[in-house]
């Protein structure tokens, strides 16, 4: 989570990457498991990212 955070944070800021993560925790949390890159997750969660097809 800290690393998806981190790389978030690049291009939004680290205050609103925490806000993004924690709210989509169970988003990054099941990409964990399963051995996610957390760049890949990042850009996943960011701005004009594709979150809503893993929802």
């Amino acid at each position: 989570m800290d690393l998806v955070v981190a790389h978030l944070a690049e291009n939004i800021g680290l205050e609103p990457a925490i806000m993004r993560v924690m709210g989509r925790l169970r988003i990054v949390l099941q990409d964990a498991i399963e051995g996610g890159n957390p760049a890949d997750m990042a850009l996943v969660l960011g701005p004009g990212g594709t979150e809503a097809r893993l929802e």
